[in-house]
C-alpha cells in the first residue's frame, strides 16, 4: 500500500511538473522572444551602417595623403 502511495504520489508531482513548464513556457511570450530578436537584428544593421561609413571616412584620408 505504501509503494503504491509512494509512487502516485511521484507520479503526480512528476507530470504536474511537466505541466507546470508547459503553463509558464505559455506565459512567456511568444511577442517578447520576436521583439528582442528585431532589436537583435537591427544592431547588426546599425554596425554595418557605422563599419561603412569607417570604411568611406578611411578611404577619403587615405586619398588626401596620398
Amino acid at each position: 500500500m505504501q509503494l503504491t502511495l509512494q509512487s502516485s504520489i511521484a507520479g503526480c508531482l512528476f507530470f504536474g511538473s511537466i505541466a507546470l513548464f508547459g503553463i509558464v513556457s505559455e506565459l512567456l511570450n511568444e511577442d517578447e522572444y520576436q521583439d528582442i530578436r528585431k532589436t537583435h537584428i537591427q544592431q547588426h544593421i546599425d554596425e554595418q551602417v557605422k563599419y561603412d561609413e569607417m570604411i568611406e571616412l578611411l578611404d577619403s584620408i587615405s586619398k588626401k595623403i596620398k
